[in-house]
């Protein structure tokens, strides 16, 4: 068994637009800078993992049979992803994303799922031995919601580590809950999964404890710039975050966070010390362009949280 980590999701294709300001209904604005980039939350969540671990990182997918699947499946092996489950559809595009970027770092972003909507349980049930190898399995939302549930529930029958990162969110996601080991919602997600108000950490204890209630095993909730949250059934602990000097764009943080939590896990870390680590990964992060060049090493990491006492908020 390699004891690596596997991250089943979606692999885009994204164009990325750099606006002064994000457009309101019926506006047209002009991009200062346009660039293309692979992305999808999988794809983006496993290459942050392969760099922030030296163990094996594979990524369970599915692409179209075109040159946006070669152009990801190609970065993701420069990353050292293992891209050899990932599946070719013939009849449907590699997923495509749209991303704008305004001057603040804010972003919108617009996803068409191509052939990550065409990703089946039976893809799932056919990865057994994959899954049978790895420490921990990483999933998102991009992926229809049957297969996600194949997937933890796979995942949970074998005893390995389920990360659910309910992203995007969408409706129905509460019943995959108690299938998860590990729930990482952002505010927005977590409010959206509990009917909570979560815009502090007040809110995020509240939301928390209602997640473990509807069935999650342990809840990270994110808050940007105001840190995490870490919840068990034992305690409750909230870890600011780290400084950041000049905000470039924020649409890879949660991916960079949730990859780099993956890792940490994989290399035996506790769930706190994990938590900080992915914390540190995801401030260094939103001071690159793209969500798919922004993940830091391990090296670079761990340096950060060397000096964490004087770079915390």
């Amino acid at each position: 068994m390699d004891k690596g980590a596997l991250i089943v999701g979606s692999v885009n294709h994204d164009a990325i637009y750099n606006v002064e300001h994000l457009p309101k209904p019926h506006e047209t604005i002009p991009a200062s800078h346009y660039a293309t980039a692979p992305g999808g939350k999988g794809a983006n969540q496993a290459a942050a993992c392969a760099v922030a671990t030296e163990r094996p990182v594979h990524m369970l997918g599915a692409v179209g049979q075109d040159m946006h699947a070669q152009f990801c499946l190609a970065y993701l092996e420069s990353q050292r992803v293992d891209v050899s489950n990932i599946v070719a559809r013939e009849d449907l595009p590699t997923g495509t994303a749209c991303i704008l970027v305004d001057a603040e770092g804010d972003n919108l972003i617009i996803v068409a799922a191509g052939a990550n909507g065409g990703l089946t349980p039976a893809d799932i049930a056919d990865a057994h031995d994959l899954f049978a190898q790895s420490e921990v399995i990483l999933n998102q939302l991009e992926s229809p919601l049957e297969t996600v549930r194949a997937c933890l529930a796979q995942a949970r029958a074998l005893g390995k580590t389920a990360i659910l990162n309910p992203a995007p969110y969408l409706s129905g996601a509460q019943a995959l809950l108690p299938l998860a080991d590990i729930v990482t919602p952002n505010q927005t997600e977590a409010s959206a999964l509990t009917g909570l108000n979560v815009s502090d950490e007040e809110g995020a204890r509240k939301a928390a404890k209602a997640l473990l209630e509807q069935g999650a095993r342990e809840a990270i909730i994110t808050l940007g710039a105001n840190g995490s949250l870490v919840a068990t059934q034992t305690q409750t602990v909230y870890l600011p975050a780290y400084r950041v000097a000049t905000v470039i764009d924020t649409s890879g943080a949660g991916d960079v966070y949730n990859g780099a939590l993956a890792a940490a896990l994989c290399d035996g870390a506790s769930l706190l010390d994990a938590t900080d680590f992915a914390s540190a990964a995801a401030s260094m992060s939103v001071q690159k362009p793209t969500a798919s060049h922004c993940a830091p090493a391990r090296e670079e990491i761990i340096a950060l949280q060397a000096t964490k006492a004087a770079n915390r908020r």
